[in-house]
Formats: C-alpha cells, sequence, structure tokens
C-alpha cells in the first residue's frame, strides 16, 4: 500500500528511480554466480535456419497490429479542437 501510495503522489518515474538499481545489482549477481554454470555451445549457431524464418514470423504479429497503426497516424492529425472528451459517471 505503501509503495501504490508513493506512486500515485509522484509518479511511476520515481518507482522506476527507486528500484531499477536493485533490480540491476540482483540480475547481475545471478549472472556473476552462473558464469560457472553456463554453456555456451549450447548458445549457438545463432540463426541455424538462416535469415528468412525470421522475416516470415514478422508478418504474424504484424496482422494483429494492423488495425492499431492507422488509427494512432490519424490521431496525429486531430487538432484538439476536434476531440470531444466525455466522461461517464455510474452511480
Amino acid at each position: 500500500m505503501i509503495i501504490s501510495t508513493y506512486a500515485a503522489s509522484k509518479g511511476i518515474v520515481f518507482l522506476n528511480i527507486l528500484f531499477v538499481p536493485t533490480i540491476i545489482l540482483t540480475i547481475s549477481g545471478v549472472i556473476v554466480i552462473n558464469i560457472g554454470n553456463a554453456e555456451i555451445k549450447k548458445m549457438f549457431p545463432m540463426l541455424a535456419a538462416g535469415v528468412f524464418p525470421v522475416f516470415e514470423s514478422v508478418f504474424v504479429p504484424l496482422f494483429a497490429l494492423n488495425s492499431f497503426i492507422p488509427l494512432f497516424i490519424l490521431l496525429g492529425f486531430l487538432q484538439h479542437k476536434e476531440v470531444k472528451i466525455t466522461h461517464c459517471i455510474s452511480a
């Protein structure tokens, strides 16, 4: 509850400033401790099937996002006077 109150009063940016160094130190510590257990040979070869499967897999999420991209482009052309904001208050 204290973190939520701090986020509401100061903003999310201050929470990032507060927690990011702790997270980076923790992740760095875990990486340093596990260096001896890492097997580099299992990480390679990268792109073993080639570059084309990567390009083919880009189109799947692209079709899911095709309605949002024109919406954001068109929102850039709107004037402030044209945008009507209505609030619904339910009792």
